[in-house]
């Protein structure tokens, strides 16, 4: 008995670290910006609009203290699965900042307006605990 409780505390124990939770974002209106223990994080697109059914990019500047790890997107209104973000290429430095480009792809479906998670994961230095961003954002279907 003592094993299956001390399982249960083990697997539910979540060690993602702090999670720094955006408001709402539009994307497609300058992006979104982060401000976390004095680190600021940035995430914008490249395209006036957030697409359906077709790769866009976004881009990621960031301090040089933090290394970036994965991203995905799921939508919240409706279990779409995990749409993976994946870097195009190796982050540069720029100036005091990292900055990375990534793409990405939602999906259609029967809903015409759909919410969305983002969640942006990221090594710190030594010792510190990973960061964990979340942003949300809408897409409205065409034509509706």
């Amino acid at each position: 008995m003592i094993l299956i409780v001390s399982l249960g505390q083990w697997l539910s124990n979540d060690d993602t670290g702090p999670v720094v939770q955006g408001t709402r974002c539009t994307l497609e209106q300058g992006g979104c910006t982060f401000e976390t223990g004095g680190q600021r994080i940035r995430i914008s697109l490249d395209s006036q609009t957030v697409p359906l059914e077709t790769l866009f990019t976004l881009h990621m500047t960031y301090p040089h203290s933090l290394t970036f790890k994965q991203a995905w997107i799921e939508g919240v209104n409706m279990f779409m699965g995990k749409m993976q973000v994946v870097p195009l290429s190796q982050p540069s430095r720029e100036g005091e900042n990292t900055t990375l480009d990534a793409e990405s792809f939602l999906g259609s479906c029967s809903e015409p307006h759909m919410e969305w998670r983002m969640v942006v994961e990221f090594v710190q230095e030594e010792k510190q605990p990973p960061l964990r961003l979340e942003l949300y954002f809408d897409t409205q279907r065409s034509g509706d």
